[in-house]
């Protein structure tokens, strides 16, 4: 059985303030649209990154999943599928409470 500290994941980007923790996967897929279904396996497996860091540091943390454009949803299981384009509006949104 590895241990946590032996197991590793990729975090594009940690944001931390004002006791706040956000990871962010970004998502940019070349050619046409990306189909729905590789949208929401991707948002699966960084949910389960986002569980393991909650798990080795013991903070909560917020996903987040940032693309190129806007996609055909903006939430899946609970985590916000944001176009790069709107991120400011959306980090204001966080801020001032009104999102979520």
């Amino acid at each position: 059985m590895r241990t946590l500290q032996r197991e590793r994941r990729q975090y594009d980007v940690i944001a931390c303030r004002a006791g706040r923790t956000v990871l962010v996967e970004c998502k940019r897929w070349s050619g046409h649209r990306p189909r729905l279904s590789a949208l929401k396996r991707a948002i699966e497996q960084h949910k389960e990154r986002c569980a393991f860091y909650q798990t080795l540091t013991g903070r909560e943390a917020v996903a987040v999943v940032v693309t190129l454009i806007e996609e055909e949803i903006k939430t899946y299981e609970g985590v916000p599928v944001v176009p790069v384009l709107k991120l400011n509006s959306f980090i204001a949104e966080m801020e001032n409470g009104t999102y979520g």
